[in-house]
């Protein structure tokens, strides 16, 4: 029974991989029906994913702006600006999206 449900599970993933995979390579626009929906929201899912992996990157960077002039506030500030700014586009590009 166990070996049944590991298979099915396996199946589904290959199956549910291999759309996600398809929908990476094709034309939403060319997709009809329920198979449209689904590319789209396989590309806004993964868009949303790169923006948050790409904030979290920023964040990190930032951080340890921070830390290095951290004796040093006002070089902090001067330094650092630049990880503020693209964050807070990031922000407004990641809202504008929804």
């Amino acid at each position: 029974m166990l070996r049944v449900r590991f298979s099915v599970l396996l199946l589904s993933l290959g199956v549910l991989g291999g759309c996600a995979y398809q929908y990476g390579q094709t034309n939403c626009d060319e997709l009809v029906g329920q198979y449209a929906g689904r590319c789209q929201e396989y590309r806004q899912r993964k868009a949303d994913a790169e923006l948050r992996q790409e904030t979290a990157e920023l964040v990190k960077a930032y951080r340890i702006c921070l830390q290095k002039y951290e004796n040093d506030p006002e070089k902090a500030k001067t330094q650092c600006a630049v990880y503020t700014q693209v964050l807070h586009e990031v922000e407004i590009k990641g809202l504008s999206t929804h």
